[in-house]
């Protein structure tokens, strides 16, 4: 094995990074979105609206922003390069809580599918996590080309099984008799459709991650623009047929609210598998996170350790899927059940909202310093206004989780979790435990040791298509 980076042969074409787009996401059709049918049909189709145009913003400006430093690491290489290394630190911190603990909501999600298809005690249900996480580790371990190929694979059978429920449910389609109540159709009040927008995000989280996958791309220049515009297609569309048809189906809108197994019924084993399929999509994508953040050396340097001969970021699976499991373990030992789903779900919108406010800014910084001498490949066609209004939307999106607070205690401990994190993060990176050789300052320039390496490849390419 090798703790320094070393550069796996390219796998990925457009088809492959559009799976894994979509196939770290596509659960969120699955489990997690029908809370946001507690506050009526109508809040939840009104919620979806500025969800849908936030991550139209973010897609694009990721985008942008991907082949412009078509490095691995995403999120926070964009604010590495944009604010320097304690932004780079609270940007790569944030998606980190946000990988480790949506990988623990679906692993905790499919222990509930599988207690309540097979009818085993909840008590068992950590003996599931751990099953899951054991397997989907050892194939990721396996290497990277065999994880884009799998991931192909169970995306299209995912998809597939989506639309023949599509298909089944259309004749039974009666929106006015499920969907709503004729007497109150619209939301109630403004209140209802800001509860209802964090449970909206389900459907797209995760899409942003894409990026991570830049190394394995084969032409990362063309590749990764097209999947990200392929995967957010994809998304939307089934975000609003899921959302439409499964609220205008018995039993209707108002008891698939409060139902922990959306869509089980008439189809329930199989929905059960395919979100196995989003789980092994989220590891890949929370390894290859861990172990760039690890690389800039702004997490522990044996994070990034890679295998020998896959050039798998094993290190860094197997040390986030620990600390997931235990994570989950410990709130499922204090809460409830219900209360552990919204804490977890709390935590990762927190870390989500937060990563995609400091995208925006550092794109906006980004095209302010008009960093590189040439154009990028790709420039996303809503610009900084885009970006502006992207930071107004996810600001709140995050407040709006802080607002279900209110109303479930699930989201106080979620927030109180989330800034201990960041606090004890922040208290690691200043105390100069990333890399003790180097003075760390919070008001250091943005670092320029990749600058050149990232210009020529820009030229390059530039160059390649005059």
């Amino acid at each position: 094995m090798e703790t320094h980076h070393t550069s796996p042969e390219r796998y990925a074409t457009t088809f492959h990074l559009w799976a894994l787009g979509v196939g770290a996401v596509i659960g969120g059709n699955f489990f997690g979105w029908q809370t946001v049918l507690s506050e009526g049909f109508f809040a939840s189709l009104f919620a979806l609206v500025p969800v849908t145009i936030l991550y139209i913003l973010l897609s694009f400006s990721i985008a942008e922003l991907a082949t412009s430093i078509p490095e691995a690491g995403g999120p926070y290489i964009f604010a590495l390069e944009a604010f320097g290394r304690f932004a780079a630190f609270l940007t790569g911190l944030a998606e980190t809580i946000k990988v480790v603990v949506t990988g623990a909501v679906i692993v905790v999600g499919i222990g509930s599918y599988l207690s309540e298809i097979l009818g085993t005690d909840e008590k068992y249900q950590p003996l599931w996590w751990l099953t899951f996480y054991t397997c989907f580790v050892g194939l990721n371990v396996v290497g990277v080309a065999v994880s884009f190929r799998f991931q192909l694979l169970a995306t299209l059978l995912a998809i597939l099984l989506l639309v023949i429920f599509y298909a089944g449910a259309t004749p039974h389609l009666d929106i006015q008799r499920y969907a709503y109540d004729p007497a109150d159709p619209w939301p109630h009040s403004f209140g209802a459709v800001i509860k209802a927008l964090p449970f909206a995000l389900w459907f797209y989280l995760g899409i942003e991650e894409l990026p991570l996958a830049t190394e394995e791309a084969l032409d990362p220049f063309r590749d990764m623009p097209r999947a990200l515009g392929l995967s957010f297609m994809t998304l939307v569309s089934l975000a609003l047929l899921t959302t439409v048809l499964s609220s205008s189906i018995p039993p209707g809108a108002e008891a698939l609210a409060v139902d922990q197994y959306p869509l089980l019924t008439g189809y329930r084993v199989a929905f059960g598998d395919t979100k196995a399929t989003n789980f092994f999509c989220v590891l890949l994508v929370m390894g290859l996170l861990i172990m760039s953040i690890a690389r800039e050396g702004l997490f522990p340097a044996i994070l990034a350790t890679q295998h020998r001969s896959t050039h798998s970021p094993y290190v860094a699976l197997c040390a986030g899927s620990v600390l997931g499991f235990a994570v989950a373990f410990t709130l499922y030992s204090a809460v409830d059940s219900a209360t552990l789903g919204s804490t977890l779900v709390c935590l990762s919108l927190l870390g989500a909202n937060l990563s995609y406010a400091m995208q925006f800014a550092s794109f906006i910084k980004l095209r302010g310093k008009r960093k590189f001498e040439a154009p990028a490949p790709y420039t996303s066609p809503f610009g900084v206004g885009g970006a502006l209004v992207g930071i107004v939307l996810a600001t709140g999106c995050f407040l709006s989780t802080l607002y279900l607070a209110y109303s479930d205690i699930g989201y106080v401990y979620g927030a109180g979790i989330f800034v201990l994190a960041l606090v004890v993060g922040m208290v690691y990176f200043l105390v100069g435990s990333v890399r003790r050789s180097e003075r760390i300052s919070l008001d250091d320039e943005p670092v320029r040791y990749t600058e050149r390496r990232l210009l020529e490849s820009s030229s390059a390419h530039l160059s390649s298509q005059s």
